[in-house]
This record gives C-alpha cells, structure tokens and sequence, in this order.
C-alpha cells in the first residue's frame, strides 16, 4: 500500500483572523471594487493573447463615459478625446466620478449580500500583492528613466534660448530637473528603492511608506507645475497609503507613544505553506526581472538618444551675424520679426531657427558633411523647403548659400559660446563654499 502524504497547512491560529469591524468590512468592499475597476485592465493589457478582453474593457469605458458626460451631467461638448498623452483629460474625470459611484453601488450590494461574512483577512491579503506590484511596475521603471536621465534629460539648446515667460510651468519642471542630475538621481534612487522594497511581503511597510514619500514628492510637483499625470499619481499615493494604514497603530505605537509595537499579522495568500513559498518565489523572481528589464531599456534609450545628436562640426547655437535675402541686407532688428536670429544644431535630422522675436521653427534636416550641403524641410511635408551649401572656414563660422521658400539666401553664422554667461544654468557647476548667492 502506499503510505498517505500528508498535506502540511499552516497552524489555524495563523489562518483564522479576529472579526473586522462593520465599518471596516464596509471601507474595504469600496476600496476592493474602486481599485479593482480603476486598474482594470491592467495587468493583462498589453498580452497579446489577452487584448481582446482588455480592448473591450477599455472600449466599452469609451461609450460609457461619453453618455454619462453628455445625458446625466449635461456637458455642453462632447467627449472625443480619451488619452491625447494626457491622463488629467475630461473623460478621465468623468471616468473617475463613474468609477467612484459604481464602486459605491458595488459596496451596498455587497454588504448586503455578503453581510454575516467577519472579515476578508485572506482577500485582503490578495488585493495588498495586487496594488504592491501595481505600484512596482510604476516606481522602478519610471526610477530608471531617472537615474538614467530617460525623463529628465539635460535641456535642449533651443530650451536654453527662451525666456522662463515662454516656457510652460511643466516645461519649466523638465528644465530645472534635467539641469539638477543630484535632483533627479536622488527621486529615482528613492522611486527604485521603494519599488524594489515592495517586492518581498516582508517588506511592504518600509517600501510603501519610502514609496509615499517618493510619490507625494511627485504629486505636488505635478500639482504645482501642472504635469498632465495628476490623476494617476495620486491613485499611486492612495495605494501606497492603503498598505501603510494596516500598521498605523503599530507605527504610531512605536514612533509617537514611545510603546513597543507587536509584529505584524497577516493572513497568508493560500492555506498551504508550500503554495505561500512558491508564491513568494515567484514574486521575487518577476520583481528581479522587471527591475532588470527596466535598468536595461532605460539605459537603452539614453544610449540611442546620443546617436541622434547633431555631428560635432556644426553641434551648438549659431548667431546669425549676417543675412542677405534676394539681394537685400537684413540687419538684426527685433522689429524684423521673420528675420533669423540663431540656428540650433541639436538633433541629427533636426534644426531650430529662432526668429529676432524669439518664435522657434522646427525643421528637419539632412545634413552631408563631406558634401557640405544642407536641406530643410518642414514637419508637415517632405519636400524641402530649403536648400543650401555651407563652408567652415574656421570652427567659429558657418556661410550658407542656397534657397529657402523661393528666396535667395546668404547668411554668416558665429558659433555661440555654450561656456559663456548666456548658459549660466548649465556651466554654473556645483560649489561647497560661495562667498555670495548667485541669483540672476
């Protein structure tokens, strides 16, 4: 006969949970069902064999929210723009209130139904891995791109000549956090740390409150400079802070009352040990590859951002010192407002012209060396739109000579010194000790 395996389950005391109180059988039916609606579809969206479901999720949002808007709140326009790579849209606020009260009717039911149930110990167990690894695959990507400057890369030329009144308050975000590396770098060690953190069970407390800490940072950031991501940051808050609220006693026990705090409890995911291990196992395994993964796409993308930079000969701001169109000398007069004023050699198949008024015009570009010619063509069509020949003949000078919009051009460039007082906030450099504050 064969001798009967025992299945090894976990001592009851440590599966059986004390009775939750009514309210807070209550507050996590709607956190469930809020949390639960809100990030749906993740995580399939994006698995091939799974987009259907999620496309139909995502599409049947489409047609619900546009009627809500249109028949219950009587908006006067109608909702046609769903992301356009902003998260703070109208549809996303209408979503978000159709979201709020179908959790709410989700909750009555529920609680109606499920009323003589005492606690949800084990599903709750379930929603914290969910939104843990929400968060990770939020905190260690977006982490990445920071400690490899992915988000916040140094200013562009073109940024560097416009006023801080052109500059929009989000565009100003970028500047300063791509002309502060220690800034940037210390949010996205603090973003991995938290995310890596969260990870292991064991450590859910300390990643998710270094986690709250990281993200509130980034939320009144995009409060403040009006980062179209206000809506997912702060469900990204939220989320960090229902992990930490289970421990509020223990941590105002340890840190306020100066009283020792008891370990924390929490129901296991499944009943039997073996089950728990091997969903340990796997949490840390896919933890180590989306940390991997995102390390090496962000390094990546750093890396092909370097190869389209503009070729060293002719990389950097030029002041048009001269300029005769048709014949005609055009001297540089800010009342010239179609004048150049600067050519912006940043991007390898990019230029920017600044007009005497300040405008920016962005052209592509196919810039030959060798053959010393230099082709412009506007975003919106491939012809080009200008044609030129070009000589160096010292490192400080460009001569173009060629058509542009049917006109004839000549024009003398000088190379600007990046290293001079006009770039202050990129050559300023970093000082222990200043006799005077520098606050131009």
């Amino acid at each position: 006969m064969t001798p009967e395996v025992k299945q090894e389950t976990l001592p009851a005391a440590t599966v059986e949970a004390a009775a939750w109180r009514p309210d807070t059988r209550v507050a996590f039916r709607f956190f469930f069902s809020y949390f639960l609606l809100y990030l749906l579809p993740y995580p399939v969206a994006g698995v091939p064999a799974t987009n259907w479901p999620a496309n139909f999720y995502t599409d049947l949002w489409h047609r619900i929210v546009p009627w809500v808007a249109a028949n219950l709140l009587h908006f006067q326009q109608p909702i046609t723009i769903f992301t356009n790579k902003s998260g703070d849209t109208t549809y996303d606020y209408v979503a978000v209130t159709c979201l709020l009260v179908l959790a709410a009717i989700v909750t009555v039911i529920w609680s109606w139904l499920d009323r003589k149930r005492l606690d949800y110990s084990r599903l709750h167990s379930w929603l914290r891995l969910f939104l843990r690894f929400v968060l990770v695959t939020a905190l260690i990507p977006y982490g990445a791109n920071k400690l490899y400057t992915a988000q916040f890369p140094a200013p562009r030329l073109e940024t560097l000549l416009e006023t801080y009144g052109q500059a929009s308050p989000m565009g100003l975000l970028w500047t300063s956090m791509g002309a502060s590396r220690l800034f940037s770098l210390f949010g996205g060690i603090a973003e991995v740390i938290g995310g890596v953190l969260l990870i292991v069970p064991r450590f859910t407390l300390l990643g998710a409150l270094i986690s709250f800490a990281a993200l509130t940072n980034v939320l009144v950031l995009n409060l403040g400079y009006d980062v179209t991501v206000k809506i997912y940051t702060f469900h990204l808050v939220l989320m960090c802070l229902f992990l930490i609220v289970p421990d509020a006693k223990r941590l105002a026990d340890f840190f306020v009352f100066s009283r020792p705090a008891p370990p924390p409890s929490e129901t296991p995911l499944f009943a039997r040990k073996e089950f728990n291990q091997g969903a340990l196992v796997m949490q840390i395994v896919l933890g180590i590859a989306l940390t991997v993964v995102s390390l090496h796409q962000s390094y990546g993308f750093v890396e092909r951002a370097r190869v389209d930079v503009a070729p060293s000969e002719v990389y950097g701001v030029w002041a048009v010192d001269e300029l005769v169109q048709d014949g005609q000398s055009r001297p540089p007069l800010i009342t010239d407002t179609q004048r150049w004023q600067n050519f912006v050699f940043d991007h390898a198949k990019l230029v920017v012209v600044q007009k005497m008024n300040g405008e920016q015009l962005i052209y592509g570009m196919q810039l030959d060396p060798l053959r010393k010619t230099l082709n412009l063509a506007t975003e919106d069509s491939r012809a080009w739109v200008g044609r030129f020949e070009f000589e160096d003949p010292r490192p400080d000078v460009l001569t173009l000579t060629g058509e542009m919009d049917g006109h004839q051009i000549e024009a003398k460039l000088r190379r600007v010194d990046l290293t001079g007082p006009g770039f202050l906030l990129m050559n300023r450099g970093f000082h222990w000790v200043n006799e005077f504050p520098l606050r131009r």
